[in-house]
């Protein structure tokens, strides 16, 4: 299980805060500053949302009915990689649907609520310092 605390939206990963990660039975661990600046480079280059609007347009506004309601939501359309991706900007995260030659994913719910699948305190990584 991994937690990511991002500024906005999945595509502003290569800004992310902290990094959670629980392996199993493992205790959670969270990586330290010197390590979420060397991922945060790594994914401002290597990022697949880095490039996502490259070849999109702006289809129109629709109606789309995912599992978790009907929206009115902004189509785009990717003619490079000939996907479709559906956007309530006023939504957390943005997208309620996204589809494509190899997937299709869905907004399956939202709300008020959720609890975390990491419920302990994370350490520090061995031999890595503090986090800031």
């Amino acid at each position: 299980v991994y937690q990511v605390l991002t500024p906005g939206n999945p595509a502003e990963m290569d800004a992310a805060q902290e990094i959670v990660f629980k392996p199993g039975d493992k205790p959670a661990m969270k990586m330290p500053a010197m390590m979420m600046k060397m991922i945060r480079g790594q994914l401002k280059k290597n990022s697949v949302l880095g490039n996502v609007c490259e070849g999109v347009s702006l289809a129109g506004k629709e109606s789309v009915t995912v599992p978790a309601g009907t929206f009115q939501a902004l189509r785009y359309h990717n003619d490079k990689h000939d996907s479709d991706t559906w956007v309530v900007p006023e939504r957390p995260f943005f997208m309620v649907k996204a589809t494509g030659k190899d997937f299709d994913m869905s907004l399956a719910s939202s709300g008020d609520g959720a609890r975390s699948s990491i419920t302990e305190t994370p350490q520090e990584m061995p031999g890595m310092g503090p986090s800031k």
